[in-house]
C-alpha cells in the first residue's frame, strides 16, 4: 500500500473513532455527571495516545481520547468518572480515589485492566 493511501485511511479511521466516541460520551457523561453531582462545562474528543482522558479543573473542561470507542463500556464509564472526580481533586490522592471508588467500586480492577490492555487500542 502506498504511504499516502495509508495516511488517508488512518485519518478516516481516526475520524470514525472520534465521531463514535463523541456519541458515546454524549450519552454516558450526562448520566455520570448527574449521578455524581459533578458538573462539567465542556468536553472534547481528541487524538490522545498516551492517556484516555484529562481534566482542566479550573474550567471544568474534560478531554477524552477518540480511542475510547474501542473499550468496553464499563471501562469508558470508569474513565468518565475518573475525569469528573478531577473537578474536585486535581491530583491522584487517596481522597480522589475514594471518590472515584464511591461510584466505581471495582475501579482498581478496571484500572489494572486498562494498564494491561491499553497498547491494543493504539495504532
Amino acid at each position: 500500500m502506498k504511504p499516502g493511501r495509508k495516511r488517508i485511511i488512518d485519518q478516516n479511521i481516526k475520524q470514525i473513532f472520534k465521531n463514535e466516541t463523541q456519541k458515546l460520551i454524549q450519552k454516558r457523561l450526562p448520566y455520570w455527571s448527574k449521578l455524581t453531582n459533578l458538573q462539567y462545562n465542556s468536553f472534547k474528543i481528541g487524538d490522545a495516545t498516551s492517556k484516555f482522558g484529562s481534566c482542566v479543573p479550573s474550567t471544568k473542561a474534560l478531554h477524552f481520547s477518540n480511542r475510547l470507542i474501542m473499550l468496553p463500556e464499563d471501562k469508558v464509564d470508569a474513565i468518565i468518572v475518573h475525569e469528573l472526580c478531577h473537578i474536585v481533586h486535581s491530583n491522584h490522592s487517596k481522597e480522589f480515589y475514594d471518590l472515584v471508588k464511591k461510584y466505581i467500586p471495582n475501579y482498581d480492577e478496571i484500572n489494572k485492566w486498562l494498564k494491561q490492555n491499553s497498547k491494543m487500542i493504539l495504532f
